[in-house]
This record gives C-alpha cells, sequence and structure tokens, in this order.
C-alpha cells in the first residue's frame, strides 16, 4: 500500500493536463443543454471490483429515459452491456452488489384510486407513479423482482394490489458486506399484517430465508454487518399528549433488549440521537447527536456503564457531523476510516492514510472541485472517486492499484461552463440579529466595483433540508448566472444541517421569521452591490415555492416578481398530510403555522408564475390551481401544469426545458429583469 502511495504522489504532472478548461465564452448555457439526460450517472463499483455500473443516455436518446450500462472492468475493450426500459417504464436507479448482481429501481406511470397507498393523503382519481427495485445480473438480460406482493394478495382486486405498488416495498437493510459471498439483508413490507419482515436473500438462487419481523411496539434499529443480529431497536410510543422515543439495546450476555434512558427523548425535545455503527473491539456504539452542544457532533456510546464519552470523537464546531465511514472489505472490516460531516458540501474527514492520500491527491488534481471517493474494491485495487462543483458537471474517475487514474466519463460534456458562476458559503445577520448562512453564486464575469446585476433569491424546500455549493441537478443555478443573474440561497431558519437552534427556530414561523430571512437576504445582497434593488426576484421550490407565494402577498417584499414551482398554498391543507411517514407529518406537521398565503391572495403586489406538475402526489397541483384562481385578475400571473411530472427529481428533458423555457420569458417579461 505505501508503495501505491508514493506513485500516487507523483501522478499529478501527466494527468492535470487532461484537464485544461477551454477559452471564456459568455454565451448563456441553452435550456436543451441542462434539461438534457446525463452521459453518466449513478455510477457504482462492485466489492470484486470486476464491473462499474451506471445509469446512461443510451445512444444519446433525448425521448427515453436512461439507460443501465455495466463495464467489464477485466476486458477493457469490450463494450458495454445496456438495458433499456419498456415504453412506459423509466430507470431511475441503479447500484452494482456483490456475486455479479445489481440492484435498478424503474418507475411507470399509473393514474387511479390509491386508496392512501400513497401516503399524502389524496383520495379519488390520483395521477402518480408505481415504483418497483428488480435485481440482474451483468447479462442484463433478466430482471426479477425480489418484492413481487401478487403471490400474497390473491384474492385481492387489481386496484388494491396497484395501490401497494405505488410504493417502493421493499430496499436492502444489509449487504453483509464480503464476510457472506451470496446473501443480503432485504426489509419488505408484508402486505398482511402490515409490518417489515426481514429475510436473508440469496443473490445467486433468489431464495429467501425468514429472519424477523417488526413488532407493533418496536422496529429494528442497527443490524450487526457481520451476521445481520440485531442490535438495537426503536420504540415509540404516544405518551401525554406527544411521542416518546427509546432505544433498545441488546445484551450480548443474555440476548435481552433493554431500554437506555440517554436515548430517551420526546417529540418536543427535537433531538437528535442516531447510532450509525458499533466499535467491535469496545463495544462501543458511534452516536451522531446534538444532546450537547449545538452542531452535532459524534460520541461514543458504553452501553455497559451506559454512559456517554466525555469528550467527542469527532466534532466540527462549525458544521453538523453526519456519520462514521466504516471500513467494508475482509482487510479493514468494521474499522474506522473517518467522519462525514455538512460543510458547504458533505465532506469526508478521513483517518485512513490510502483514502486521505487519494482525497487529497484529486483535489490537488481538480483543485476547485468537491472530491467524494465513491466506492472501492474489497483489496483497494480499484477506487471509484467523483469531482464535481458547483460549475462543474460531475465527472468519474477509476483508480487502479494507487498509481493509474482513468477518466470514466463526464455526466455532461456538452455543457460549457464558462459562464457560470461559482458559489460560495456566506452568512449574514437577520433582522433579529440571528446569524444566517446562505451560499451565493455571482455571474462569471462580476467584479467589485461593477453595477449591480438582476438578483434571484432561491429558497429550498423542505424546509427540513439544506443546500450544498454544488452541482445543481435542476439546471437553475447555472441557467440563471451564465444569464448573469446573481443567486442567494438563504439557508433559512428552520433549515436542517446547520446547528439544531437554527433548525427549530423556523417552527411555526412560516410565511413570518422564516421569510424574513430571505428578504434580509436580498437587503445584504443590495448593501454589498451584488443586486439591483430594482431588478429582484424569488424562485423557489415545494416549500421554495410556498415562499413564492408569501412574498407575492406580503407587504414590502423587495422583489418585482415570484416564481413558484409545486408550492404549498394553503397551510390548513398542509400541516398533517404530508409525507409518506406518519410519524413525520406529526413531527413536522405541528411546526407548520404562520401566515396561509392562500388567505392573504387579495393582497398580492406582485407578478407571479406558478409551475406545478401533475403527477405531483407531494404537494398536490391544487394548491397551485386554487391560488391561481384567487389572484387571477389581481395582478399578472400565469400557471403553466406540466404533464407527467412528479414533485421530485428526476424529471424528463422536457420537463426541464419547459421550466427553463418558461422561467426566463417570465424574467425578462412580465418581471423586466
Amino acid at each position: 500500500m505505501f508503495n501505491s502511495l508514493k506513485k500516487l504522489a507523483h501522478i499529478g504532472a501527466g494527468f492535470s493536463a487532461l484537464f485544461a478548461f477551454g477559452q471564456v465564452s459568455a454565451d448563456p448555457i441553452p435550456a436543451d443543454d441542462l434539461a438534457r439526460i446525463p452521459l453518466l450517472s449513478d455510477v457504482s463499483l462492485s466489492a470484486d471490483g470486476n464491473h462499474l455500473v451506471a445509469l446512461v443516455a443510451a445512444d444519446g436518446a433525448e425521448s427515453e429515459g436512461p439507460a443501465v450500462s455495466v463495464w467489464d472492468l477485466n476486458d477493457e475493450q469490450a463494450a458495454p452491456r445496456i438495458a433499456k426500459a419498456g415504453s412506459d417504464v423509466e430507470f431511475i436507479g441503479a447500484n452494482a452488489l456483490k456475486m455479479g448482481q445489481i440492484l435498478t429501481m424503474a418507475r411507470k406511470p399509473y393514474s387511479g384510486e390509491t386508496y392512501g397507498c400513497d401516503g399524502e393523503g389524496t383520495k379519488g382519481l390520483t395521477k402518480t407513479f408505481t415504483y418497483k427495485l428488480f435485481f440482474t445480473n451483468a447479462k442484463l438480460k433478466k430482471f426479477k423482482d425480489p418484492f413481487d406482493i401478487r403471490g400474497t394478495m390473491k384474492g385481492r382486486g387489481e386496484a388494491m394490489i396497484r395501490c401497494f405498488e405505488i410504493a417502493v416495498r421493499g430496499n436492502i437493510r444489509s449487504d453483509l458486506l464480503t464476510l457472506d459471498p451470496e446473501n443480503v439483508v432485504v426489509a419488505e413490507f408484508d402486505v398482511r399484517n402490515f409490518r417489515t419482515e426481514y429475510k436473508k436473500y440469496n443473490l445467486r438462487t433468489g431464495k429467501t430465508e425468514f429472519l424477523f419481523i417488526d413488532s407493533e411496539e418496536q422496529s429494528v434499529g442497527l443490524l450487526d454487518p457481520r451476521d445481520a443480529t440485531i442490535l438495537t431497536k426503536d420504540k415509540v410510543e404516544y405518551d401525554g399528549g406527544k411521542f416518546k422515543f427509546e432505544t433498545l439495546i441488546r445484551d450480548p450476555e443474555t440476548g435481552n433488549f433493554d431500554i437506555h434512558d440517554k436515548f430517551t427523548w420526546y417529540s418536543s425535545d427535537r433531538v437528535g440521537v442516531s447510532i450509525v455503527g458499533r466499535d467491535e473491539q469496545t463495544g462501543k456504539f458511534y452516536v451522531v447527536t446534538n444532546q450537547f452542544s449545538d452542531k452535532a457532533a459524534v460520541y461514543m456510546y458504553d452501553p455497559v456503564t451506559r454512559e456517554f464519552d466525555k469528550d467527542p470523537a469527532f466534532a466540527h464546531g462549525r458544521y453538523d457531523a453526519a456519520s462514521v465511514i466504516l471500513g467494508r472489505s475482509p482487510n479493514d472490516f468494521n474499522q474506522l476510516l473517518g467522519f462525514v460531516y455538512e460543510g458547504d458540501v458533505r465532506k469526508a474527514y478521513w483517518l485512513d492514510p490510502y483514502f486521505d492520500s487519494i482525497q487529497k491527491t484529486f483535489e490537488k488534481l481538480l483543485p476547485d472541485t468537491n472530491i467524494s471517493i465513491v466506492d472501492y474494491s474489497d483489496d483497494r485495487s480499484k477506487v471509484l472517486v467523483q469531482s464535481s462543483a458547483s460549475n462543474v458537471p460531475p465527472s468519474y474517475y477509476l483508480l487502479r492499484d494507487g498509481s493509474q487514474i482513468k477518466k470514466l466519463g463526464d455526466s455532461a460534456p456538452w455543457v460549457d461552463v464558462s459562464s457560470v458562476g461559482t458559489t460560495s458559503l456566506i452568512y449574514y445577520n437577520a433582522r433579529d440579529g440571528k446569524e444566517i448562512p446562505a451560499l451565493l453564486t455571482l455571474p462569471a464575469d462580476f467584479a467589485e466595483g461593477d453595477p449591480a446585476p438582476p438578483a434571484i433569491i432561491m429558497p429550498h424546500g423542505g424546509p427540513w433540508a439544506r443546500d450544498y455549493a454544488d452541482w445543481d441537478p435542476t439546471g437553475w443555478i447555472q441557467f440563471l448566472t451564465s444569464r448573469g443573474y446573481a443567486v442567494l440561497q438563504p439557508q433559512y431558519r428552520g433549515s436542517f444541517g446547520w446547528g439544531r437552534d437554527l433548525w427549530v427556530s423556523g417552527d411555526g414561523e412560516w410565511g413570518q421569521k422564516m421569510q424574513d430571512d430571505k428578504d434580509d437576504g436580498a437587503a445584504w445582497m443590495v448593501d454589498l452591490g451584488y443586486a439591483d434593488p430594482d431588478r429582484i426576484a424569488i424562485l423557489g421550490y415545494s416549500y421554495g415555492g410556498f415562499a413564492a407565494f408569501a412574498a407575492a402577498v406580503r407587504e414590502d417584499s423587495p422583489y418585482q416578481c415570484a416564481i413558484a414551482g409545486a408550492g404549498v398554498a394553503d397551510l390548513t391543507r398542509l400541516s398533517r398530510v404530508w409525507s409518506d411517514n406518519s410519524l413525520q407529518r406529526y413531527l413536522q406537521g405541528r411546526t407548520v403555522k404562520g401566515m396561509n398565503p392562500m388567505e392573504n391572495t387579495d393582497k398580492i403586489t406582485m407578478p407571479i408564475l406558478i409551475l406545478h406538475g401533475d403527477r405531483d402526489v407531494r404537494v398536490p397541483i391544487s394548491h397551485s390551481q386554487r391560488f391561481y384562481g384567487k389572484v387571477e385578475g389581481k395582478a399578472p400571473a400565469k400557471l403553466v401544469e406540466i404533464d407527467d411530472m412528479p414533485h421530485s427529481l428526476p424529471w424528463t428533458p422536457a420537463q426541464k426545458k419547459l421550466m427553463l423555457d418558461e422561467i426566463e420569458a417570465f424574467l425578462t417579461s412580465e418581471c423586466g429583469m
């Protein structure tokens, strides 16, 4: 290994010559270029290092969805195998497994009764999608559904069967790494008793072996990656008007599961306590928690003494810790290789010297990009690396034997990024003094002292989510900055991943303090010369769409126009009918309070463009339709209903292009930007 490290340190000169940037061009990126299916995405490496798996744009086709592709790494001259989905089916995910097996996910449009199976509270005729997982092998000839429910639902009507196919009914809970060469553990929703059942699934034979099933009161938590022994269980109960969360840890001597008080908390506490692994030598658990500080850190918990270590195993201070990286090959199995934390992008802090060297070498070779070690073979002879940035589409590289780097390909080689600005993490103070993180992307040719450009305030969805300073898969950031707009993405109160205080301070502040944070971000941009005060728009999707609705009806909004994508317009219709998880609906739904845009439509002050997919069950299109019906005639307003588009990505090229074209036309016409 150390020889490989020495080789790796000396390959920079020849490698960097492959990545010289082209000449600067001021031309804006065409909408078609940003809407195209990525040439390469969802890339993964098999544990034995024999195969690469990815989604690809098959034959450059724009009307079809992505295809699944497999490369034989032992025969680089061989053409990749490619499998296309059917005419009304689309592949949306692929992942290499062991035993030469591949897991794929596909979706298919469905219109009909859902009987509440979509988990979104819709009634009557619903336009949505059914989702399925399939196992296949490197030949891509046969695709087997390991979660086929039809055999267990004999006698049920077709509508009821289809109802249960709307959501993905199962997943791989543990791949058992390479210590068990044939089996994985799958978690499957049992339609007969409405509980999750766990089975060993043999990748070679397709046969299953029952392991255990969740009870009514307790669900499986952490599994031992060696043999799938249950290490922890989670218990949730309604107690005195609020939910109580408890963790039970298995006693290795008795096999009993005992409640540990240090993991007991109530829904009103809003703390995070997540067990993410176990150290085999000490028996201690790795726990990500924010109960000891504003920013989440990784602590070690001793189940024998029932105490946390005094000091964290990892804490960044400025950013939340997210997880740990544990070895998954026979040579480093379950060893602590590093930590993951939330910065301007999600980053790895490597303890393992080999991976740390790879990380640092690629950062030198590809400066100003975000480097991620995506996968590695069991013997570490092959390492898959991804590079990307806010102005660089994802690219993929394969490192062989610690010394040979091959560029596998770019996701969007046709995009000229010379006109795209770079994204920086900044902080500004809201009117009440709270510090707000934000991501700022200025036009590529902007320099201090230049006339202030037009600007877009772009709040993220969620709102329990956050943005990253990386390539935007919607294309909106690149599209706008290449046209001379400055873009600010405020991480307003209510955002998750920037510390507990910012997260909980958004409770009950929809359209109020949460909205002030966006307006104060616009004022900050004006003060620094990053925004022309007479040319500012707000553009948001999902919760961001709510923020656009709210901005349109708030007094003294700093915007000239608003663009609401798939936005929540009526809080009274949202608080307890979102998410496919009933517990999340309770936890997050009770925080949805504040100014309701639907009750203030008579106060609309600006032009508004409304975009919404007609297969959106997360935020039903009725939100946009009803808001548009209320404001039509009171202000310039346009509603664009997008055929066959769901709430979340992936979207088709036609859907993405339509949105980009509508955004550009609206900003230059009705908004006068």
